[in-house]
């Protein structure tokens, strides 16, 4: 269970990093 968490939370992590990125890169922290 807490593998999936982690990974649920990596994926997500990694679609907010792509969005930021895509958005001019003004949250890429």
């Amino acid at each position: 269970f807490s593998y999936h968490l982690k990974t649920l939370f990596i994926l997500r992590n990694d679609r907010v990093k792509k969005n930021a990125v895509r958005n001019g890169g003004l949250d890429a922290n």
